[in-house]
């Protein structure tokens, strides 16, 4: 079954109860909380081989928040925005994404590679309660990601000799399936823990002249939202 077939089975499914009497016990549909805001932590595979000129791993980890409006009580419109940092020390020289070679200044022994992105999300999430308040989801959304890719020898200065420095922006789509277990703390008021894994797919970052960057792979995010 593909990622589309599910969210759209799950949507039907959703409605289906939502168009059910209401159950006799307190659920959050009941004190129709209807905004959320939280934080959370990201990560993104990135799925590239030149990936490795920013991180030994494969991956972009990211923290920002969340929030979301509720359309229907198993519908809810979310955005997002996280900023991710990551980054190597090399010696004299680095080799760029494109294979060339960068020089630092012969009065520094080490040259630094760093990779920055701020990555924002919209899209509509749908969830439906399995057990008590506890919610399954999947969520489809559309992304953006702007970075900046640096190669230098002294990252504390701008514009110094031996430093190479390019910005890029790609669009892309996630979509992610998760748990939520809502808690609630008075009338209309809910903290709610989340987990959600799925697959994310951007556009080729082109840092110009530094080289370009593709990113794909697995994602996920974690954290707290509150419920009003």
């Amino acid at each position: 079954m593909t990622p589309l077939v599910s969210l759209v089975s799950l949507a039907l499914s959703a409605h289906a109860a939502d168009a059910a009497p209401a159950p006799t016990s307190a659920s959050p549909a009941e004190t129709a909380p209807r905004v959320s805001i939280g934080a959370e932590v990201g990560w993104q595979a990135v799925g590239d081989s030149r990936w490795a000129v920013f991180s030994r791993g494969d991956t972009l980890v990211t923290t920002g928040f969340r929030a979301s409006w509720t359309l229907r009580p198993w519908l809810r419109a979310e955005a997002s925005w996280g900023v991710g940092d990551s980054g190597l020390a090399y010696g004299a020289t680095q080799t760029t994404l494109d294979g060339g070679m960068v020089p630092s200044d012969t009065s520094m022994d080490a040259f630094r590679s760093r990779f920055r992105a701020h990555v924002s999300s919209l899209g509509l999430r749908v969830a439906k309660p399995v057990v008590g308040p506890v919610e399954l989801s999947a969520t489809l959304e559309g992304t953006a990601m702007s970075a900046d890719a640096q190669f230098d020898d002294d990252p504390g200065k701008d514009d110094n000799a031996g430093q190479a420095v390019a910005e890029a922006t790609a669009t892309g789509a996630r979509v992610l399936f998760g748990v939520t277990a809502p808690f609630q703390l008075s009338r209309g008021r809910w903290i709610a823990p989340y987990l959600e894994v799925g697959a994310g797919s951007f556009a080729e970052l082109a840092f110009g002249e530094i080289g370009s960057l593709g990113v794909a792979g697995s994602c996920g995010r974690f954290g707290v939202s509150a419920r009003f």
